[in-house]
């Protein structure tokens, strides 16, 4: 579970540990990598590393489950998921479906609200993919995904808790995933990836490949999950098996 930052054609292990390193976010400004840690004996912290130093400092104080990093533009607030204490009643890690949505700035955390997962399903992991949280250009609004009553749901909310509302649902989603540019919208639905176009329109837009609603194009026909933008919102890539892969998110896709 290292971390590793690429250069080109080689690679650089930034952590090298024992414990399992998840959901890093890249501060190009400051050389700083944040990130998700867990290991059994003390539970998960967010960390921050600074990759010029090496120096790593401990942001969390509560041992819980963490995942799903955002970093505002300017860098200066972090925004992530955390458990609401399953673990310590007992719950199995996979089964933990309640988390917080905590921004931390100014060496203070606070939590705008809750996020609601799914359990692990008998041979459907995909249900455990983590929300994806992104904040808006202007750092003033998050964008976090949640299951509601089982379907996928894509919401807003500003960075002080006010104003939570659905933009988009994905009826038989899995993933998805809103570009930095917000120009875009990737989801992944019954094994298959799609791109649909992005309007904070009200009310909430449905959309579905499979239902033939709204607009939807496909990525590629060697498609993945667990998405990932590029910081411009013009790149779009995923991992397949033990490959990680790109497509270009020109306006025409």
């Amino acid at each position: 579970g290292d971390l590793w930052l690429g250069d080109g054609d080689r690679a650089r292990n930034l952590t090298n540990s024992e414990a399992h390193e998840t959901s890093p976010v890249w501060d190009p400004a400051t050389a700083t990598v944040y990130y998700a840690s867990w290991t059994d004996d003390e539970h998960g912290s967010v960390y921050a590393l600074r990759t010029q130093s090496g120096e790593r400092e401990k942001l969390t104080r509560i041992p819980s489950q963490y995942g799903s990093l955002a970093l505002s533009s300017d860098g200066k607030t972090l925004a992530y998921v955390r458990g609401t204490g399953g673990l310590q009643r007992g719950l199995w890690l996979s089964n933990e479906t309640r988390f917080e949505l905590v921004i931390r700035e100014s060496e203070r955390e606070r939590v705008i609200t809750t996020v609601n997962g799914r359990e692990l399903q008998y041979a459907n992991f995909a249900a455990k993919i983590p929300p994806n949280v992104l904040f808006g250009p202007d750092g003033q609004t998050v964008f976090f995904t949640e299951f509601v009553e089982d379907v996928l749901v894509l919401k807003r909310i500003g960075r002080d808790g006010t104003d939570e509302r659905v933009l988009y649902r994905f009826p038989h989603a899995a993933e998805a995933a809103l570009s930095p540019d917000l120009q875009w919208i990737a989801f992944r639905e019954y094994h298959r990836s799609f791109v649909t176009p992005f309007q904070a329109a009200a009310p909430a837009v449905t959309v579905s490949a499979f239902d033939k609603q709204g607009v939807t194009l496909g990525v590629d026909a060697e498609d993945g999950g667990y998405f990932s933008w590029s910081r411009d919102g013009r790149i779009l890539g995923w991992t397949r098996a033990a490959a990680f892969s790109t497509v270009n998110g020109s306006p025409d896709f």
